[in-house]
C-alpha cells in the first residue's frame, strides 16, 4: 500500500463512536459534509453516495474495508465537477481513534499531487473536518447554509 498523498488529522472533544456517527450517518453528514447525505450500506464491496439536498448525486463510490468505529476505506469519485469527475476516484481511509482522551479523526488520500483533485481535496478536507468538530464540539452547524 502506498503512503498517502493528503493527509489530514484534528482532535475532537467527542466520544470515538460519535466520531464515527458522524461520518457513516446522513443526517449528520447533511449538517457538516457541504450539506450533502451520505447513503450506504456500511459493507465491504457495497456502493457509496453523496447526495445533495435536490436528491442530485455529488460523489459516489465503493466501500473497500469497513472496520467501525475505526476505520473506513473507500473510493470516492467527486461528481460535481467534470474535470474532477473525469481524473477519477480517489481511494480515501478515515481513521478514528483515542489520543489523551479526545478522538482522533484523519483522512489519508491518495491523490496526484498534479491534479485538480488533489488542489479541490487539499482545501476541502480540513472544511469538512473542521465542519464535524464543530457539530459535535457544539451540536450546531460550522456554517455556509448547512442545517
Amino acid at each position: 500500500m502506498t503512503a498517502p498523498t493528503h493527509s489530514y488529522r484534528t482532535f475532537i472533544a467527542c466520544e470515538v463512536a460519535e466520531a464515527w456517527d458522524a461520518l457513516v450517518n446522513g443526517d449528520q453528514t447533511a449538517r457538516y459534509y457541504y450539506g450533502t447525505r451520505v447513503e450506504s450500506d456500511w459493507t465491504e464491496a457495497g456502493p457509496i453516495r453523496y447526495l445533495s439536498p435536490d436528491g442530485s448525486v455529488v460523489a459516489d463510490g465503493v466501500v473497500l474495508s469497513v472496520e467501525p468505529p475505526n476505520r473506513l476505506e473507500l473510493m470516492f469519485h467527486a461528481r460535481w465537477d467534470q474535470e474532477l469527475a473525469a481524473e477519477g476516484p480517489v481511494r480515501m481511509v478515515w481513521l478514528i481513534g483515542e489520543t489523551n482522551d479526545l478522538t482522533s479523526v484523519t483522512v489519508e488520500s491518495h491523490l496526484d499531487p498534479a491534479s485538480k483533485t488533489f488542489e479541490n481535496f487539499s482545501g476541502g478536507i480540513p472544511y469538512i473536518v473542521s465542519g464535524m468538530k464543530t457539530l459535535l464540539e457544539t451540536g450546531k452547524p460550522m456554517g455556509s447554509g448547512q442545517e
